[in-house]
């Protein structure tokens, strides 16, 4: 997410006591509810205020019969210091209470990068606010696959979602989340976690779908930046619980209606993709046919790929995504036979995983992003141990390996030709 300016503490305090105070309202139809909401807010350093006003908008937004919510809150504290407390708002006697303590059990913050912080947070979930349906809304910075350098990382490079600055800027890398929220569900009876919504820049990518599937059945994310103050989720939440009985498909496709209304009122767009997790397998297995077709000709390969790139829509702070049927298709446009035919068969498995996208997305020939380097440098380590699932399956890193290679390679070639042009060398033999 797109940093903001701090809050000061009082302003925070009375969002929370607002939040606090929604406690009342229609009783539920049973003790377990059709559907529990759980925010995971990482709120340290400048996010402070917006995980406060998350809070609040939960709270409200799903004061509703049959709906729970529950949330996690990390920030700093006035005095710097950092502080952690949970929230659970549930039905007593026809009341609704608000519940908070400590995390865990002690004023002091916890890493909210870290696997183990998730998992046991969405535990506590499920004993404090048992639901048919889960959906988890995660809120915090994020980093694009080859990450960003963090004042409070001491150089090491971080990529992930919900990066914890108290914590040397650590974050929930898409191995770590899918990971975390296994770990929650670990043994569950229940259906598991339905949605995730990544609230996060650079949330929407193949890889974190990839390595997310079997954890959850859906997600949103956003390829880009998520502009503040984020997404609208008291009316998200809201216009859901209207519904009698709603799938955790159709809450997806309500979250990107709502933002493409609230689009149309707000200066500065979000750009939203919903993404079916169930079908991302597929798109893996077809974008390996296509890498396996390509990389072995990557010396008559590279110029189409080279043009494909610079046709399709990227993002990120080196524009290191890429759209990922927008590269195919256009890898499919430029080549021919077999080759042709195996990227219009991955674009197409791509495609099929989109439930809908919103915002400039929406422009986009899938709206889900692929990593793609926007210098030429070596694929960063960082690709393999965070995304180790997808490159494994699909072979994309090997791809972007040999295309690499091949472009430095050629880029050599013309400057040693340059050098040797400039020095004026006569290469004729003497008489």
């Amino acid at each position: 997410m797109a940093p903001i300016g701090a809050a000061s503490a009082c302003k925070r305090a009375v969002m929370a006591a607002v939040a606090i105070a929604l406690i009342t309202g229609p009783a539920p139809a049973d003790s377990i509810s059709r559907w529990t909401v759980a925010a995971y807010l990482s709120g340290d350093g400048d996010l402070g205020a917006s995980a406060h006003r998350y809070l609040e908008m939960v709270a409200r937004g799903t004061n509703q019969a049959g709906w729970a919510a529950t949330a996690q809150i990390d920030e700093t504290g006035p005095g710097g210091e950092c502080l952690a407390r949970r929230y659970a708002w549930t039905w007593q006697e026809e009341e609704r209470q608000c519940n908070t303590e400590s995390v865990p059990d002690r004023e002091a913050g916890v890493n909210m990068g870290a696997r183990e912080t998730l998992s046991d947070f969405l535990r506590w979930v499920r004993r404090t606010a048992p639901g048919e349906r889960y959906a988890l809304i995660i809120m915090g910075h994020g980093t694009g696959v080859a990450g960003s350098e963090d004042d409070t990382s001491g150089g090491l490079t971080q990529s992930g979602v919900a990066l914890d600055r108290s914590a040397g800027g650590d974050c929930l890398t898409a191995e770590e989340l899918a990971a975390g929220i296994k770990g929650g569900f670990e043994g569950a009876e229940d259906e598991g976690l339905e949605v995730l919504f990544l609230d996060c820049c650079y949330g929407g990518s193949l890889e974190v779908a990839y390595e997310l599937r079997g954890a959850v059945r859906y997600m949103t994310g956003a390829p880009g930046e998520i502009p503040n103050p984020g997404l609208p989720w008291a009316e998200i939440l809201s216009r859901a619980g209207r519904e009698e009985e709603i799938s955790g498909r159709e809450f997806v496709q309500t979250c990107l209606e709502v933002v493409e209304e609230r689009n149309g009122e707000q200066p500065e767009e979000i750009s939203l993709v919903g993404v079916d997790l169930g079908r991302i397998a597929r798109a893996s297995e077809c974008l390996k046919v296509f890498v396996d077709a390509a990389a072995p000709h990557m010396r008559e390969v590279a110029p189409s790929v080279t043009l494909a790139h610079s046709r399709c829509a990227t993002w990120g702070e080196q524009r290191e995504f890429c759209d990922a049927a927008g590269l195919l298709n256009g890898m499919a446009d430029e080549t021919d036979g077999n080759l042709a035919k195996a990227a219009r068969s991955a674009a197409e498995a791509v495609s099929a995983s989109v439930l809908g996208r919103v915002g400039e997305l929406a422009e986009a020939e899938s709206g889900i992003g692929i990593f793609f380097p926007g210098e030429l440098s070596n694929v960063p380590r960082s690709y393999d141990t965070d995304c180790g699932g997808f490159t494994a399956a699909s072979g994309w890193k090997e791809f972007l390996g040999c295309y690499l290679r091949r472009l430095r390679d050629l880029m050599g070639r013309t400057a040693q030709c340059e050098r040797t042009e400039g020095s004026g060398a006569d290469s004729s033999p003497q008489g």
